[in-house]
């Protein structure tokens, strides 16, 4: 995270407010999701200006988010999380999501419930001969 002062201006690949010219500000790693922090028709960028009172500036070309003035602190930890919530959730779906709903042993179980037999122990496996 880099902080100093901002000399303001919107540029190409930009999207959110312009900065005020020699504020506080605090550059964040993108991560990719820029479209998060953004929202649809830019509402969550929107809503994070309003609510920190600062300025946030989402540089895709650098894949860094600027954040100055307001409550630059308070921004910058709802972006992280943001982006983090972002991140596991395109590792979830890219990694598969983990364990499925059903494991083995709630397969056993119920296939034994439903011939009428208690479900098994967990610690009776089949394979001990």
């Amino acid at each position: 995270r880099e902080r100093g002062s901002y000399g303001g201006g919107r540029e190409r690949g930009s999207y959110g407010m312009t900065a005020l010219p020699d504020s506080d500000f605090v550059t964040i790693q993108s991560m990719g999701q820029e479209g998060r922090v953004i929202g649809k028709g830019g509402a969550m960028v929107n809503e994070l200006q309003r609510r920190f009172g600062c300025r946030v500036n989402v540089r895709r070309d650098l894949g860094v988010i600027e954040v100055s003035g307001g409550d630059v602190a308070a921004a910058e930890d709802e972006i992280r999380g943001i982006i983090d919530r972002g991140v596991q959730s395109d590792l979830q779906r890219d990694t598969g999501g983990g364990r499925p709903p059903l494991s083995r042993e709630l397969d056993r179980s119920r296939g034994a419930r439903d011939r009428g037999y208690p479900p098994p122990h967990p610690d009776d496996d089949d394979d001990d001969g």
